[in-house]
């Protein structure tokens, strides 16, 4: 016999539809009967089962299902009424038992928002579960669709487009589902179907991320205006090389002020900031020059490492090797567990210290040893 919590997973399952019917433009509620009810074998199990269903129908909570019961054939040996079927006669009783109520309310408010955009009618009532996952925010959804309608093509970068009351991160937060709603009302010409971001996938110019670069050297100082640190876009450093022999990347920002308390002769520190080391990939021009990476002594930090060495082998590494790991006991913390694929640039020493710090998680922060390198 069926028990409440399949009448629940039913009533729920009824509830999609018949929003998927309401956003088709059918909003009038049909009574939800489940009659396959099943059984159980003995009058004692049956029995228990109908005061379980009982317990919490309508009769009993004021809402919810109504139970209808049949009689028993004449010639049968059980005497008991049999359960024929489980009713929710009204859509206040389905809503109710599923706890659905304020958010039918809120369905109905946000497709006639939607559908005011008629090109998007048909979405709607195809992806019904979206429109209520996002219940909240369809006003700021849709104020976005509207602008790209009108502006296609807009050439601004996702911060600057001037939607009100669209927040400068809303677009981001909400990439995926925009890129469906877009999809739908855009020509297809200004859509990269390639491309999963919005900023890439409507054309939308995009401001390079910064590199951040610092010296000490006077006649690096004197090179670039007086100024003893700048912030570079990544791709015109990938085409202007930087005017030093020693190029050193660290893992860390606090740690380019550490080495600059020392002279560092004809030498750049740029700040990496782990794995975005990957932004260094197509400054080729660091092919040519005494390169160095120093990062957190742990697992996840030689893999940087090794990451690193992919776009440049002549990459030395600086104080990442068991000398250093030993000398700081003190400083060792809990390090994470690294699962990806085994970094395959590392000597066979740090390969071995790798795997020493991932079985054990161990961790010394590049912060806590003391900068030296040869001048």
């Amino acid at each position: 016999m069926i028990n409440p919590a399949d009448i629940r997973k039913r009533a729920e399952t009824y509830y999609w539809q018949w929003l998927t019917a309401i956003a088709q433009g059918n909003p009038v509620y049909e009574p939800l009967i489940i009659k396959r009810t099943g059984d159980q074998k003995t009058a004692d199990e049956r029995w228990d089962a109908l005061v379980k269903l009982t317990n919490q129908s309508k009769e009993k909570t004021g809402f919810g299902y109504r139970i209808e019961l049949e009689a028993p054939l004449p010639n049968s040996k059980n005497k008991q009424s049999r359960l024929r079927a489980i009713v929710f006669d009204t859509e206040d009783d389905l809503l109710q038992f599923i706890g659905k109520t304020h958010e039918l309310d809120h369905f109905k408010q946000n497709c006639t928002q939607i559908k005011e955009t008629p090109e998007l009618s048909s979405w709607c009532a195809a992806h019904v579960r979206e429109v209520v996952k996002h219940q909240a925010v369809w006003p700021r959804l849709l104020a976005v669709v509207r602008f790209f309608q009108e502006n296609p093509q807009p050439g601004l970068p996702v911060r600057l487009l001037p939607i009100k009351e669209v927040d400068t991160k809303f677009i981001e937060q909400y990439n995926a589902i925009l890129c469906q709603l877009l999809d739908v009302v855009l020509p297809q010409y200004v859509i990269d179907t390639s491309n999963k971001i919005l900023s890439k996938r409507y054309g939308l110019p995009e401001q390079a991320p910064l590199i951040e670069c610092a010296w000490n050297d006077p006649a690096l100082i004197a090179h670039y205006g007086g100024f003893t640190r700048l912030a570079f876009p990544a791709d015109q450093l990938g085409q202007i090389p930087l005017a030093a022999s020693r190029i050193l990347v660290v893992e860390n920002r606090n740690s380019m002020l550490q080495i600059l308390q020392q002279p560092f002769t004809d030498g750049i520190v740029i700040f990496g900031g782990g794995y975005g080391v990957a932004l260094l990939k197509n400054c080729l021009w660091l092919l040519q020059k005494k390169l160095y990476y120093w990062g957190d002594l742990d697992a996840h930090g030689l893999a940087i490492l090794s990451r690193f060495r992919d776009f440049f082998p002549n990459t030395q590494a600086l104080m990442m090797d068991e000398a250093t790991l030993d000398a700081h006991p003190h400083a060792w913390v809990a390090g994470k567990l690294y699962q990806g694929e085994a970094p395959a640039n590392l000597s066979a020493e740090e390969r071995q210290l790798f795997d020493r710090l991932n079985s054990k998680l161990l961790r010394l922060e590049q912060e806590r040893v003391m900068y030296k390198m040869d001048h």
